[in-house]
């Protein structure tokens, strides 16, 4: 298994992130996009993340966006401009990864509250008898699900789960 990532942003940079989205991002998020700045999965293209709050048990992962990078599937602020509009109802909400399927994880910019959840957007999860989730959707945009308190222990999940599906994921920036 591998993972591409982006290289790391300069605090001026996230600086400048931070007044385009008009948001201060909680520390565990700035120290990814210091570190990284953006994340996919390069093979087999996904993560899978176990989740029991869904029938099947699990959720996949494809990417974490990045600021100003070259893909515009995996731009931070293009897919916020696209799809945020759709979940106006979730306060200080910052779309910052997705699914292989249109369905993302959606980052709150609060100190106190930085939670990560998944937000199922096509309905994948809609007809699960468990349908266990955290906020109700509004206007048919799907609910989402809470999956970690902050963005760190997410992200720690999902390193882990790759080391564990195909052994340690290697590091492809610069292929």
């Amino acid at each position: 298994m591998s993972f591409a990532i982006e290289s790391g942003l300069s605090p001026a940079q996230i600086a400048a992130l931070e007044e385009q989205i008009q948001r201060i991002l909680p520390a565990g998020y700035t120290r990814f996009l210091s570190q990284y700045n953006g994340f996919y999965v390069a093979a087999p293209f996904y993560c899978n993340v176990p989740f029991d709050r869904v029938d099947n048990g699990d959720i996949d992962l494809t990417c974490f966006f990045g600021y100003e990078v070259s893909n515009k599937n995996h731009d931070l602020l293009a897919i916020n401009d696209e799809f945020l509009n759709e979940i106006n109802h979730v306060e200080n909400a910052l779309l910052v990864g997705a699914d292989a399927g249109d369905n993302f994880y959606v980052l709150i910019c609060n100190e106190y509250t930085p939670y990560v959840y998944y937000w199922d957007r096509t309905h994948l999860h809609a007809y699960d008898d468990k349908l266990n989730y955290d906020i109700a959707e509004q206007d048919e945009c799907g609910h989402l699900y809470l999956v970690a308190t902050d963005f760190t222990t997410f992200f720690n999940q999902v390193i882990e789960r790759l080391n564990e599906q195909k052994g340690r994921p290697t590091d492809d920036r610069n292929t």
